[in-house]
């Protein structure tokens, strides 16, 4: 194709003798233009910006139209090179995310709580489901809900406090077992505390020491949270039992 502009002179014209060895010389200058781009990225990002500053209505509206008519493909393309980076490139990827989010975590934060509360229905029946079919993230759910009740303290209500994995706890739970239990039936048994927080004495004491149950780092809150304490219990069962013993053990002091 030759230039827009009308040339009576082409052999004596800059603007045609550009054109025709651009298109003469493609694979040469596009090699300059990658080396040179890897000499001074600081200068090409400063260009693209001022390009984009003066020409940002045009392209936005040339992205709807292509997301209008390729959306799906181009959505497609993007998912699965994005997948691909992040498995061969998983130590940049990490870093990347973890600057961005420092950087950006109030604007996060509100988008979030944003997208919360457009899609709370939407949110709901994926956590259902996922409760059902997977019995660790149902574990989880679990035992925030237990940190939060029973320590009532927002410091402690995260998982990585506590002494062990999920899948420790997975299989010392499944050891437990008592005759009926299966993880299909997570709702008809609880997570119990053999020797529950708030156990008194017969003198009147906690057996636990209340203050160091709020401490995630005391030995105290470690053996109370550790798997030996804790095992599968019926419902009714762990309702009944509530603060007390299941068996009558001999206690002379506290732990």
């Amino acid at each position: 194709m030759p230039p827009k502009h009308k040339c009576t002179k082409p052999k004596y014209c800059i603007i045609c003798y550009n054109f025709y060895y651009n298109q003469s010389h493609k694979a040469e200058i596009k090699k300059r233009k990658q080396l040179d781009r890897k000499k001074n990225p600081v200068k090409y990002k400063q260009q693209w910006k001022r390009w984009y500053n003066k020409n940002k209505t045009a392209v936005l509206e040339k992205r709807k139209k292509v997301w209008k008519k390729k959306g799906k493909q181009l959505y497609k393309h993007w998912a699965s090179y994005y997948a691909e980076y992040r498995k061969t490139h998983k130590t940049e990827a990490r870093i990347y995310n973890q600057k961005y989010r420092k950087a950006h975590k109030k604007e996060l934060q509100i988008k979030q709580r944003m997208y919360g509360i457009k899609n709370r229905k939407k949110i709901n029946r994926r956590l259902v489901l996922k409760r059902k079919n997977d019995p660790i993230f149902n574990l989880i759910c679990r035992l925030r809900s237990n940190l939060r009740n029973r320590v009532k303290n927002d410091t402690i209500g995260k998982i990585r406090y506590l002494p062990f994995t999920m899948k420790q706890l997975y299989k010392s739970l499944e050891q437990k077992f008592k005759p009926g239990m299966s993880w299909k039936n997570m709702k008809k048994w609880h997570i119990d505390h053999i020797i529950p927080l708030k156990y008194r004495l017969s003198n009147g004491t906690y057996y636990w020491n209340q203050e160091d149950l709020l401490n995630p780092k005391s030995k105290t809150f470690k053996t109370a949270w550790g798997l030996d304490n804790l095992q599968p219990l019926w419902a009714k069962q762990n309702l009944k039992k509530g603060n007390k013993l299941e068996i009558s053990l001999t206690m002379s002091a506290k732990k």
